[in-house]
């Protein structure tokens, strides 16, 4: 007889830990289980919903944020109109299915008043009014996206190693700090990251019961997901590996119809591939830095300008650089811990997401671009690592694994409110400003060390814009200051004479100290004699260390810009 009693109960199955439950009710949740799911989904709204303004329009900028990418994809947003038939997006660097769901919840908001109109009589106000709605549309993509991953987690979790696991996984993500961040910014990557997790979800279902329902909906996020960025179409080694370790039949049938909805699935969500064939892989004529030949194989070997020069291998920089700052040191500590933990057990639901994380981390770090959003597909899997390896370790060390969630946990949670706390306070880009017009007579002259950017304090509407030439013609048109600009970067010819104030950011830097480039080290020797007026957002309410290397992802919302006035200023 079985000492245990629930054993010989029919209909009940005991499941190992480290597992996929069979039973077919394992995706349904009790009342007493839902609730702490939607809790931590509000959680996850509320931290992501304090950043979500941050730098929108206003007068001072009516055309742009502070973030580069935004103004790129809205104008590519822009180019869709269902109602006529166009769907071209023509800058196909990116897969079409963001835009287009963009372009939906732009036409919802014209609809509903949540995009003002704009007519040719608008004052600067009411065009800001105007942009803010775009770019809020976009955002609000992301925003839903990286609120809709947090149950994902969670039910990877639950199907791993059960409820409690799934819960405190989902905890975890919703409070990681490139998640969140990358929540409030208009751009691909954390829709992707949304389609990335549901195709690990489903090859788990596949793996468990080996449905063919289940390997066509893996195949369709797997499509989605390369439809959104093409690199994520990585993901499909989950499914396919699902495929080799599941005791299931008909493989060979399984297989085609995986590979056959990932494509169709892409197809249908990024047409262009075949409608406009040229555009899609050769760009846009004249634009060399589009289209998807570009980013293969060209973006990727040549890197992105000083950015990544002479920063390591590609994987070494994401270890030291892009996760400490998107996760937290102790974060990425314990999440490299989970994954040597998972793979250590050989379990094969575990190993189907080990064997993507590292496929896809060494593919990443093949580029010679290195951005730390790039490491924002492996986030959902880290949370679930971490918390596996915390509370599915052996009796002995499950009080210190609880404590060592618990103490990670707290950490992250105060690393990402810093962040969300820059986003949610006056950007150093406005207070700069602010300080420039109360501090500088009009008609003053202004000089800048490169070409004014998005991380430059907005002196005319147009220093956001993409095309260098705008910012350029935007200086000569300023009324309220005389705005004296560099031929080339770091020119000190812009230091005699001298002017009334001089404006630096760290963006501008950081890379060319690092890299010890005369030019630059030059024009900043000389800046030596005067006051230096500092406007900075510290990371956890302190800055980082002089010469600290910051990924561009964490700099926008926080950078620093210094306004030197001669001494007698």
């Amino acid at each position: 007889m079985s000492s245990n009693p629930s054993s010989s109960k029919p209909g009940v199955r005991l499941v190992e830990p480290g597992t996929v439950s069979s039973s077919p009710l394992s995706d349904k949740l009790t009342t007493r289980q839902l609730l702490p799911v939607l809790l931590i989904c509000l959680l996850g709204l509320v931290v992501r919903l304090i950043g979500l303004r941050w730098s929108l329009p206003d007068a001072a900028h009516p055309f742009s944020t502070y973030h580069p990418d935004e103004v790129v994809n809205l104008g590519v947003a822009r180019t869709v109109n269902f109602i006529q038939g166009k769907i071209d997006i023509k800058y196909y660097n990116y897969g079409s299915l963001y835009f287009y769901l963009v372009a939906i919840v732009m036409d919802m908001g014209k609809t509903y008043g949540f995009v003002s109109k704009l007519d040719a009589a608008s004052s600067i106000q009411s065009l800001a009014a105007h942009m803010d709605g775009l770019f809020l549309s976009g955002r609000l993509v992301s925003f839903l996206s990286g609120i809709f991953t947090i149950p994902v987690v969670y039910a990877i979790g639950k199907r791993l190693e059960g409820h409690r696991v799934g819960l405190y996984a989902s905890l975890l993500f919703a409070l990681t700090p490139l998640s969140v961040v990358d929540s409030d910014f208009f751009t691909v990557d954390s829709t992707g990251v949304l389609f990335v997790a549901l195709a690990l979800l489903y090859a788990l279902k596949m793996y468990e019961d080996g449905a063919l329902k289940e390997t066509i909906a893996a195949g369709v996020w797997v499509g989605l997901a390369s439809a959104t960025k093409y690199n994520l179409g990585m993901v499909l080694v989950a499914p396919v590996l699902a495929l080799m370790l599941g005791k299931m039949n008909r493989k060979l049938l399984k297989l085609f119809s995986l590979c056959l909805s990932s494509i169709l699935a892409f197809l249908i969500a990024c047409p262009g591939c075949f409608m406009h064939f040229q555009e899609f892989w050769y760009g846009i004529p004249g634009n060399p830095q589009t289209g998807l030949a570009y980013e293969l194989f060209v973006h990727s070997r040549t890197g992105h300008g000083l950015l990544f020069v002479n920063t390591g291998p590609g994987w070494w920089y994401h270890l030291i650089i892009s996760l400490p700052w998107g996760l937290g040191i102790l974060m990425e500590t314990g999440s490299i811990c989970g994954l040597l933990f998972v793979l250590h057990r050989r379990k094969k639901p575990d190993l189907i997401l080990g064997v993507f994380v590292v496929f896809f981390f060494l593919l990443t770090s093949l580029s010679a671009v290195r951005f730390a959003r790039y490491m924002l597909p492996l986030i959902p899997v880290f949370a679930v690592m971490f918390t596996q390896l915390c509370f599915t370790c052996s009796e002995r060390y499950r009080l210190p694994g609880k404590s060592i969630f618990v103490l990670v946990l707290m950490a992250t949670g105060i690393y990402t409110f810093s962040l969300v706390h820059c986003m949610a306070t006056t950007p150093p880009q406005d207070r700069s400003a602010s300080y420039i017009n109360a501090h500088i007579p009009p008609k003053g002259t202004v000089a800048f060390a490169t070409l004014p950017w998005f991380y430059s304090p907005p002196l005319s509407p147009l220093f956001g814009a993409p095309d260098p030439a705008n910012r350029r013609r935007a200086a000569t048109e300023s009324k309220r200051f005389t705005l004296v600009l560099p031929e080339t970067d770091w020119d000190e010819s812009v230091l005699t004479p001298t002017p009334d104030a001089v404006v630096v950011s760290n963006f501008e830097t950081m890379h060319p100290l690092r890299l010890h480039q005369k030019p630059a080290i030059n024009f900043m020797n000389a800046l030596k004699a005067y006051r230096a007026h500092v406007f900075s957002k510290g990371i956890l309410w302190c800055g980082p260390p002089e010469g600290t290397i910051i990924p561009d992802d964490i700099l926008y919302i926080c950078p620093t810009i210094t306004v030197y006035t001669p001494p007698q200023k």
